[in-house]
């Protein structure tokens, strides 16, 4: 089986993908964003030559992101460059390509399951349920001002974070009437682990084991605390990132609710989600969360500030050969 985990960056899905790499049926490598490159999966023969390119001849990440190019050259994946080129040249598809690349580390690893967490799979969920037939997605939610506020604190700007949280959210929420998507709550993963873990194993039609509630086994040779985050991906479940926005300072506090209250998705960011949801009121509507209100004797200053980081990030994009520097699927109001 291929699963996907997608959602807004900071919201768990690395302290989540860990906890389901220690089922023994199940493979979870570190973060690829192979499935996050739509043109794959519209044209598999004309864009596959990419995979192994950086900079700009490198496939760019769906949606709001602008990450360009893959990381297939993990040891966990145990394959090296001229194999992957190999399988590249042999894979008549982008599914055929997926299970020659997992092969290895799902017999290595005795199982019969392989996911991939990328945030930004989110905004490809459509694109991948409909090449991959018995695939399953999960999304991965956070309470909205937590997420910002860890967003925030790992040096991305206001404007950026935004679009983060609301494209990424709205493109998984797409399918949240198809029975192949499960949503987990971060919250619920941290207070509940063991409930909702079993969930989740229910899903994937796999019997639940003990050992998921396990610290990561082993040292990792790669990054797994990044900059903002208050744990260790690897550590064992902890609470303490719920409420996270409850400890900032409070200008950045108003400033994450100006922000939501300031910045929707226009149209060309739902067709660009297969959705009609356009601001954090729909999605909390569906999540299931608390809108936080806030005088809007500062919403002038937000506002300004947020228009100068558009500035500087259509000015980025454009530099990036990004067609969002011309189409930006987010708006201020």
């Amino acid at each position: 089986m291929a699963v996907i985990i997608g959602g807004s960056g900071s919201t768990g899905s690395s302290l989540f993908k860990n906890l389901l790499n220690n089922h023994p049926d199940i493979f979870g490598g570190i973060e690829t964003s192979l499935f996050a490159k739509k043109s794959l999966y519209n044209n598999w023969n004309l864009n596959k030559w990419r995979i192994t390119h950086r900079s700009w001849r490198g496939l760019p990440n769906h949606s709001w992101h602008y990450y360009r190019g893959v990381d297939l050259l993990h040891s966990e994946f145990g394959h090296n460059l001229g194999e992957i080129k190999k399988m590249i040249q042999k894979s008549k598809s982008f599914p055929d390509f997926s299970a020659r690349f997992f092969s290895r580390a799902l017999k290595e690893n005795q199982a019969s399951i392989w996911i991939e967490k990328t945030p930004s799979n989110a905004a490809c969920f459509s694109h991948f349920l409909n090449a991959f037939p018995d695939g399953k997605v999960i999304h991965m939610t956070r309470n909205p001002y937590d997420t910002l506020s860890s967003l925030l604190s790992r040096g991305f700007d206001l404007w950026y974070a935004l679009g983060i949280y609301l494209l990424n959210t709205s493109a998984a929420l797409t399918h949240e009437n198809n029975p192949a998507y499960f949503r987990v709550k971060y919250e619920d993963l941290v207070q509940d682990t063991e409930s909702t873990l079993r969930n989740v194993c229910h899903f994937l039609e796999v019997n639940f084991h003990r050992d998921m509630l396990l610290p990561r086994k082993g040292v990792a040779d790669f990054e797994t605390k990044l900059r903002g985050w208050k744990f260790d991906e690897t550590d064992s479940v902890k609470k303490g990132s719920i409420g996270r926005f409850e400890e900032m300072d409070k200008f950045l506090q108003k400033e994450i609710i100006q922000g939501f209250k300031a910045v929707y998705i226009n149209s060309t960011g739902q067709n660009l989600c297969g959705n009609k949801l356009s601001c954090l009121e729909n999605i909390i509507e569906i999540l299931g969360y608390s809108l936080k209100t806030q005088s809007s004797s500062t919403a002038g200053s937000i506002t300004s500030k947020l228009r100068n980081q558009r500035h500087s990030n259509r000015i980025f994009r454009l530099k990036k050969a990004c067609p969002k520097g011309f189409f930006c699927p987010i708006s201020i109001r």
